[in-house]
């Protein structure tokens, strides 16, 4: 029986990868704890120093929406993650449901084909026989094809749900880490004229988060684009 246009090769489906999933989603866990355990940091560090003026409670303020923006964040990843696993095992049952169907029908004296085509290793048989073969290959060509659009659509299903649940990672932060922050010379300098020494640094949240959300845009780019 003929093979089908638009779906993998039957090594491909028997193939089908997960582990890019498991690994995604431990990524993005640690990159979730890291970055909010970072801003949580500079924010206790701010409210903890002594110093005072306006300057003082901007950076507060912005360390403090650096936090809050970050926990969103660090959500969405956990959701991701949690998406993937899931993903990764309802992918794995997939695969396994497409080769236990090839199974089947090398079982019942059928070669199946890259193309998943069907080939019938017996031969003879009256035209009754034949007929049943026939029909029987067809059923076991059908039952895989089946398993197999399966396997793909759930593969797109899983794309689109992690693709869904991360939407506006990427513009979290502004893509200047800098703007419109106090100077980071080692001084704050407010309004009130006063200049406060030794200030906690405010650079480290942005950077670090940037940096790291940076990297899990790209592997969900890479999870949407895997070859199959």
């Amino acid at each position: 029986m003929p093979g089908v246009a638009g779906v993998p090769g039957l090594s491909a489906l028997l193939a089908w990868p997960t582990d890019h999933l498991t690994e995604a989603a431990d990524y993005w866990e640690t990159v979730s704890e890291r970055t909010f355990g970072i801003a949580h940091q500079v924010w206790r560090d701010a409210l903890s120093a002594d110093w005072r003026g306006a300057a003082a409670d901007t950076l507060r303020s912005a360390t403090h929406a650096d936090m809050t923006s970050t926990s969103a964040v660090a959500d969405q990843l956990r959701a991701a993650a949690s998406v993937a696993r899931g993903g990764a095992s309802d992918l794995s049952a997939a695969r396994s449901r497409v080769r236990y169907a090839v199974e089947d029908a090398h079982s019942a004296g059928f070669d199946v084909g890259e193309d998943l085509s069907i080939r019938d290793r017996t031969v003879g048989g009256s035209t009754a026989q034949r007929a049943a073969r026939q029909a029987q290959a067809r059923a076991l060509a059908g039952d895989i094809r089946q398993r197999a659009a399966q396997l793909v659509s759930l593969d797109q299903e899983v794309a689109g749900k992690i693709t869904a649940v991360v939407a506006g990672v990427r513009d979290t932060f502004p893509h200047d880490p800098t703007a419109n922050r106090p100077s980071t010379d080692g001084h704050v300098r407010g309004v009130d004229n006063h200049t406060f020494k030794d200030a906690p640094s405010s650079g480290m949240s942005r950077e670090q988060a940037k940096a790291g959300l940076k990297d899990v845009n790209k592997r969900i780019w890479e999870h949407n684009h895997i070859d199959k």
